[in-house]
């Protein structure tokens, strides 16, 4: 006979679920105010005292919420767990000011076990004229074999000493700190306070007051005005499908701003293969990226202060209202920002030049849900969803700007050069005046010494003043070599970080061709040995006469056969240093060769390639670079295409090769080019409208291309239409 049982929680539970489950004090406090909020509190009071002595600090949250009446505290408060908020959100009910609780798993209150040995609690009714009173002593807890309900909590039912007022409300006292608070703590709750709440909302039915009288200046909490002085922003918003909206602003340091609205589908950028079929799983949300250049004299210009930016730096979430922790903090980069500008310094943001702010609620992105700990959202499919969203958001902003980006760059670098020039000319004419000096000083001094000695008084005092002129001047002299020092070693600087910018894109593509090219020497091997052993097999399989056996074996030849053919176009793509490898090599072919590695691709996009031929034509050069070049317009119009909203049109890719004139055209009929892009896309690097895209493509097809004299170009847009769908690119050969 089954004897029954049940789990019985051992009482240091609540040691896990409160210094074990919380990070560290900030988000300790910061819970504990977020149920000041669920009370519907107008005002959240913290203090901090004695913070020197942990034994002695004495750390108070004081709300002048609904309070807690008797049945509530041994009820939903001493239930561990409780599931009461989490109901609440389920049936959106919300509160008498209209608030979603922000609690849903029923252990917030435990964060005081973190932040001090003993809790006294005092709380009063809205209306009530009786106040109740507790005091835990949370050391009870931490006692070997001794399970939670063994533990008595005494709840005392009194006239109201505190609260005496009308209005309700509740007050934590924490008291023998368990940690003690250094600078950096204060720092980081000064910080977590202050971006608490979202900062383009004035909130004006809450707000959170710090007290810490040892140190004052810990307790301004106030948001400078340091996102309206931003360089660039991008307001936007996701809907259900995944469509964005947006506004790009640039502001100048005159403080006018330019700005231009656009929509795109940004689902079919980050999920490129299954857009069509599926739909996002974050559900919509908004939110507003603000943009620096890093420069410090830039900063100056818009009145900004460098330290205080890189305090608030980062992309933080807000749910209705709320930031959602550890998003945006300091050693937090969960969009990998940092990573990005490494792999791709010229075009990329890091998440000290960004302040993001990103909103989402309870009710519209009910998978975004948060993990346990309450340190950020379950990584579950919708988070996913939602932090490439945010990336796709980022990555607008930075193609938005790049232009004006390179342009302030290359100002800097020219005001920089001018600078050394101007202070190089200065040094020149103060050394020509002293040397002027030194020479009518010298006249004087080869006189014979008689008339040296025959000076008179007027004359000593002359030459007296002519030394002295000459020591200003070789002062003057002095500083006007030290200023061009330093404009060299500005100029110096810029050359050098932008030179190391260009160094670490192209090392980091170097490096990759490398481990390409020895992935597809060995995989070649591998390809080339099976493909012996399966006609061995499929020789065997036929004999057999098996069905079965036979479909699995042709299934197995089939992706054996697309294998081949994409270690065919790399085997192209490998590069020979000798000038013997340059031979006169047919456009059509590389074209065809091209085509068959990108064959599956074409198929399961439903691209039709459209090709016109007058005439085939040869040209001498590596056959790896034109196959490069090709395969770089090829792959721009195959993305373009894949991104096509309207089903209703096909998708086609034209290919014109036009023997007479030595002129390739590929075009397509996929969206249309950047506007922006088109003076720039072959000169500059870094210039791209992809999701995460390099920007690099093009601008190193146009290398290639200038070293054997040929061109590349867009085609005239009217010329494009009539045959080329809605962009066009040509390649015109000597």
């Amino acid at each position: 006979m089954a004897k029954r049982s049940s789990f019985r929680a051992k009482a240091r539970i609540i040691q896990i679920l409160g210094e074990e489950s919380i990070r560290d004090n900030t988000v300790g406090l910061i819970e504990l105010i977020k149920n000041g909020y669920d009370a519907d509190a107008d005002e959240v009071k913290v203090s901090l005292e004695n913070l020197k002595n942990p034994e002695k600090t004495v750390i108070t949250v004081e709300d002048d919420g609904v309070g807690m009446s008797e049945e509530t505290i041994r009820g939903p408060w001493l239930d561990i767990a409780t599931g009461v908020k989490d109901k609440q959100k389920q049936s959106k009910k919300r509160t008498k000011k209209e608030r979603l609780p922000l609690g849903e798993k029923g252990v917030g209150r435990f964060a005081a076990q973190r932040l001090g040995r003993i809790l006294e609690m005092i709380t009063k009714p809205e209306g009530s004229d009786t106040e109740f009173y507790t005091k835990i002593n949370w050391d009870d807890w931490d006692k070997e074999d001794v399970f939670v309900d063994d533990i008595n909590i005494d709840i005392e039912s009194r006239k109201p000493e505190y609260f005496t007022g009308k209005n309700g409300g509740t007050l934590l006292k924490m008291s023998r700190s368990k940690y003690a608070w250094s600078i950096k703590d204060l720092e980081r709750l000064q910080t977590a306070l202050i971006r608490m709440l979202l900062p383009t909302r004035e909130n004006k039915d809450f707000r959170v007051v710090l007290s810490i009288p040892e140190y004052r200046q810990y307790e301004n909490l106030k948001l400078e005005q340091i996102l309206e002085k931003y360089m660039f922003k991008l307001d936007f918003s996701i809907n259900e499908e995944g469509r964005c909206k947006y506004t790009f602003y640039k502001r100048n340091a005159d403080n006018t701003v330019e700005k231009s609205t656009n929509e795109e589908l940004l689902w079919s950028k980050i999920n490129p293969k299954e857009w069509e079929e599926t739909t996002p799983s974050c559900g919509p949300f908004k939110g507003t990226l603000f943009a620096w250049l890093k420069d410090p004299q830039a900063l100056q210009q818009y009145g900004l202060n460098a330290d205080r930016l890189n305090a608030l730096a980062g992309v933080s979430v807000y749910r209705d209202n709320f930031r959602v922790l550890p998003y945006g903090d300091e050693d937090d980069d969960w969009l990998g920002l940092d990573k990005r500008r490494v792999l791709s310094p010229g075009r990329r943001f890091d998440r000290s030049q960004m302040i993001g702010l990103i909103e989402i609620d309870q009710l519209g992105n009910p998978q975004l849900k948060d993990k346990t700990n309450r340190e950020g959202l379950l990584n579950n499919t919708a988070y996913r969803d939602f932090r490439n969203f945010v990336l796709g958001a980022v990555d607008l902003l930075e193609s938005q700007s790049q232009a004006e980006r390179t342009k302030i760059s290359d100002e800097k670098k020219s005001a920089a050069k001018k600078k050394q020039e101007e202070a190089e000319a200065t040094t020149k004419k103060r050394l020509k005046e002293l040397e002027k000096k030194l020479e009518k000083v010298e006249k004087t001094f080869e006189k014979p010494k008689e008339e040296q000695f025959k000076l008179g008084e007027d004359q000593v005092v002359i030459q007296k003043q002519e030394l002295s002129k000459l020591k200003e001047e070789a002062q003057l002299a002095n500083k006007a070599f030290e200023d061009s020092r330093r404009a060299w070693k500005i100029l110096y600087d810029n050359l050098k970080d932008a030179g190391e910018e260009q160094s670490a894109i192209f090392y980091h593509l170097l490096g990759m061709g490398l481990a390409s090219e020895r992935f597809t020497h060995e995989v070649d091997i591998s390809v080339s040995a099976l493909n012996h052993y399966m006609k061995k097999l499929d020789e065997n399989v036929r004999e057999s006469g098996n069905p079965d056996i036979r479909d699995s074996l042709q299934n197995l030849v089939f992706i054996l056969n697309k294998m081949m053919n994409e270690t065919k176009l790399m085997d192209v793509f490998r590069f020979v240093t000798s000038e013997s490898s340059e031979d006169i090599i047919s456009v059509y072919d590389t074209i065809k060769l091209v085509l068959e590695g990108h064959n599956e691709e074409i198929k399961e996009k439903g691209i039709e390639v459209v090709k016109y031929r007058n005439s085939d034509f040869k040209v001498k050069m590596r056959k790896s670079a034109l196959a490069q070049v090709i395969d770089n317009v090829i792959c721009n119009a195959i993305y373009w295409l894949s991104q096509r909203t309207n089903k209703d049109k096909k998708r086609e890719l034209y290919i014109d090769v036009q023997g007479d004139a030595k002129r390739l055209v590929i075009g397509n009929n996929g969206q249309a080019l950047d506007p922006s892009l088109k003076t720039s896309l072959f000169w500059i690097p870094f210039q791209s409208r992809k999701f995460e895209g390099r920007g690099l493509g093009m601008y190193i097809s146009a290398q290639i291309l200038k070293e054997y004299g040929a061109t590349i170009g867009i085609v005239d847009e009217k010329r494009t239409k009539e045959k080329y769908g809605n962009v066009a690119f040509e390649i015109v050969f000597k």
